[in-house]
């Protein structure tokens, strides 16, 4: 994913799944040009990541 493309899904109103090796994720914050925190909601750990790491999975819930 691009950090465009991660802004836009922090700042939506919609749902929208994003997946972290394979597992879904909750995006808490943009940090910087690269990175963001992501939350796993079947633990509740956070992140910080590559933003080139995540995916998208183009559904909307």
């Amino acid at each position: 994913m691009d950090i465009e493309r991660a802004r836009s899904i922090f700042n939506s109103t919609e749902t929208i799944g994003v997946l972290y090796q394979g597992t879904p994720v909750w995006i808490e914050a943009i940090q910087d040009e690269k990175n963001a925190v992501i939350l796993f909601p079947s633990n509740r750990e956070r992140y910080r990541v590559p933003v080139k790491n995540l995916i998208e999975k183009h559904e909307v819930y």
